[in-house]
């Protein structure tokens, strides 16, 4: 194939945004699996009695009691024992739930599409693999596109017509032009929600530890309990930015493991989650934690009303939660943990479901803020690694409950140029201009 025939390839630097994200198969990969290291911690529990989980053998139910949990562990890019780093735990979801009997999937399912992103791997088939690697050849001369074509056999013109039709309509060959392929990556395009590309740079620019637990049954405090040992034994750990992310029954792990302990967590990012389930004291206890939801409207398995009314409860408290919405998707949003979402906006995907319904697929989504001063950056991991914990985080959140203040610590409600946290640790009103 040669660069005369290929039109798709005579374009400006702007070709870049024209990647897409594909998410991680349900079955982990071994490029990931190697990454992570396999560990195992003695389980405990909060009330010090045995946790029991049951599995099938030959028919027959048994019922055993919890040991130990087994875990993955990445540590930091750069490990430098001097400096301190974050730690962020990932849930998995139901699917990911085994046991130790069950040894095909056992620590193993634990790791899903957002621990592929924190490692640089975004699985693709070859030719989305191919058109990746075109990036690198914007600006080439045409004797430089053409050995790259002829050492990769993979038909690009081919590919990118069967697979690639905005909004279900077919290009031809003919209407594919280099205006065309321009006009995706400026209007189809304009502000490429996902990281395709920069996946490989997560770990260098947000160095941390990443632990994924595998769960034997649905997350709960005893889980946390066991997870907060395994943190307890790590080298440089900075106490102050512990962050945790899931979706569906790892969203409601998420859920559980804040409201278990919120004064222990920075942050956190739970995906088509059951808010209904977040009971009343424990929304009280959120109301000044950095919260970040995101639920498709067209959930089939666990309703988008109960998030949303979460978010409304929250909202009506001027929480520090933040809710975003992606109109017309689903339950499977495993990878819409790492991306960019702001106040409004569009994102497209590549719907790999099946030959009739492949394509590219359009979502729009838009973001609420709880609060007054909701933190409105749209990037999922910034927001998340620029989150501290709160010291005196119980105190503050009931000092702060009974002033009904409404902009959370880092606001000022009486606007006497003085935060709320700095007024609660000098014994000053909050409510008042003349109290410094």
């Amino acid at each position: 194939m040669r660069y005369t025939r290929n039109p798709l390839l005579v374009c400006s630097a702007a070709c870049v945004a024209f990647l897409p994200l594909t998410g991680l198969a349900q079955a982990t990969t071994a490029a990931v699996v190697a990454q992570y290291e396999a560990k195992e911690t003695p389980y405990l529990t909060t009330s010090g009695k045995p946790s029991y989980y049951s599995y099938s053998s030959n028919g027959v139910t048994v019922k055993k009691v919890q040991a130990t949990m087994a875990y993955r562990l990445l540590k930091p890019a750069g490990f430098d024992v001097t400096k301190k780093y974050p730690v962020l735990i990932t849930l998995h979801g139901a699917t990911g739930f085994v046991t130790p009997e069950q040894t095909s999937g056992y620590n193993v399912r634990n790791l899903r599409t957002v621990n592929g992103h924190l490692v640089g791997y975004d699985p693709s088939d070859a030719g989305l693999d191919k058109f990746i690697q075109l990036k690198d050849l914007v600006g080439k001369s045409a004797a430089e596109l053409n050995a790259f074509l002829d050492a990769n056999p993979v038909s690009l013109e081919t590919f990118l017509l069967a697979k690639y039709t905005p909004k279900g309509v077919p290009l031809t060959a003919a209407q594919f032009t280099p205006s065309d392929l321009l006009k995706f990556a400026t209007t189809d395009y304009p502000d490429l929600s996902k990281f395709s590309d920069r996946y490989p740079a997560i770990q260098s620019q947000f160095p941390t530890y990443v632990i994924a637990p595998q769960g034997v049954n649905m997350w709960s405090a005893n889980d946390l309990l066991t997870v907060k040992s395994i943190i307890a034994g790590l080298p440089a750990v900075d106490m102050d930015r512990i962050y945790v992310v899931g979706q569906s029954a790892g969203g409601q792990g998420t859920y559980t493991f804040i409201s278990a302990d919120p004064a222990y967590f920075a942050g956190a990012i739970a995906v088509s989650a059951l808010g209904s389930r977040v009971s009343a004291a424990d929304r009280l206890k959120l109301v000044n934690f950095n919260l970040w939801s995101l639920h498709g409207d067209n959930d089939g398995t666990i309703q988008y009303s109960a998030d949303l009314g979460l978010f409304n409860d929250m909202k009506s408290k001027s929480s520090r939660m933040k809710f975003t919405t992606v109109n017309g998707r689903g339950h499977s949003t495993e990878n819409l943990i790492l991306s960019r979402y702001g106040d409004s906006g569009s994102f497209v995907e590549l719907n790999n479901a099946g030959a009739a319904t492949e394509g590219l697929v359009r979502y729009n989504y838009n973001t609420q803020y709880a609060g007054a001063n909701g933190d409105r950056e749209s990037d999922t991991l910034t927001w998340l690694f620029s989150k501290r914990r709160l010291p005196n985080y119980i105190q503050y959140n009931a000092w702060s409950n009974v002033k009904s203040l409404k902009q959370g610590p880092y606001g000022d409600d009486d606007a006497d140029g003085k935060t709320n946290y700095a007024e609660f640790v000098a014994g000053t009103d909050p409510l008042s201009a003349s109290s410094k």
